[in-house]
């Protein structure tokens, strides 16, 4: 049975405002869903994530094809594909499931904004 503990998520929480700062206008929530997902969402930015993407305020990013749906912004998928990398850190399939087939050790799911906070450009300080 997928199981992430918090100190995991505490360290990849870390590593994640070591990796994208604050003060370069990044803003991350990472909590744990459950005891089986580490959840990271992308609240804001010092570009655009989602520019090709109908809804500018929320989206559930597909980690299996991050190129493909984001290849129109290169900086986005260099930025999701490291997230994903820091995340998923140690993962690794525990057993296999007739119904599931991998089971991996804990899941990760990666989201650029919230449904009630949508996604946003950090503004810019003027020089």
């Amino acid at each position: 049975m997928p199981y992430i503990t918090k100190e995991r998520v505490a360290e990849v929480r870390e590593q994640l405002k070591k990796e994208f700062p604050t003060k370069k206008g990044w803003k991350l929530s990472v909590i744990r869903d459950g005891h089986s997902t580490i959840r990271v969402t992308v609240m804001q930015a010092p570009f655009d994530l989602i520019p090709d993407m109908a809804d500018k305020r929320k989206c559930t990013v597909n980690t299996f094809y991050i190129e493909d749906h984001y290849k129109a912004c290169p900086e986005a998928v260099r930025v999701l594909k490291r997230i994903n990398e820091i995340a998923d850190a140690g993962n690794e399939i525990t057993s296999h499931d007739s119904d599931y087939g991998a089971v991996s050790r804990f899941y990760v799911d990666i989201q650029i904004g919230e449904w009630d906070k949508p996604f946003k450009v950090a503004e810019r300080e003027l020089a």
